[in-house]
C-alpha cells in the first residue's frame, strides 16, 4: 500500500485518481452541465456524482493508509539505526534518533497527516 501513489503516477498515468478529478470538475461546472437537461438526465448525473464522491472517500482512505505506512517505515528505519547489534552503530550517537526526538517526530507526522 505504501507504493500506491508511485504505482498510480508511474505505471497507470494517474488513472486511479482520475475519478476524483472528474468529481472536482463536475462539481465546479455543475450548473453549466445541467442546464437545459431533463429531470431523468439530472438524476443520472446526480447518481454518477454520488458514485464519484464514494470513490473519492475510498481513495482518501487508501492515501491516508499509504501516508501512515511511509511514516512507520521512516520510524522503523530510524529506530533500527540505533540498534547496537548492527555493526558500527554501537559507536554512533545520533541526536535525531534518540527516543524523545523520535516520539516528537512521530507525533508531528501523524498529526500533520490527519489534517
Amino acid at each position: 500500500m505504501g507504493q500506491f501513489n508511485d504505482y498510480n503516477y508511474e505505471e497507470m498515468d494517474g488513472s486511479l485518481t482520475r475519478p476524483t478529478l472528474d468529481l472536482y470538475i463536475g462539481n465546479k461546472f455543475w450548473n453549466f452541465m445541467t442546464k437545459n437537461l431533463s429531470k431523468e438526465e439530472i438524476a443520472d448525473l446526480e447518481k454518477a456524482r454520488d458514485d464519484l464522491a464514494h470513490y473519492e472517500r475510498l481513495y482518501s482512505i487508501m492515501e491516508y493508509g499509504a501516508d501512515i505506512n511511509g511514516i512507520l517505515t521512516t520510524l522503523e528505519t530510524r529506530i533500527a539505526s540505533n540498534n547496537p547489534s548492527v555493526p558500527f552503530t554501537i559507536y554512533r550517537q545520533v541526536r535525531s534518533s534518540c527516543i524523545t526526538s523520535l516520539s516528537l517526530a512521530t507525533t508531528t507526522l501523524l498529526t500533520s497527516s490527519m489534517k
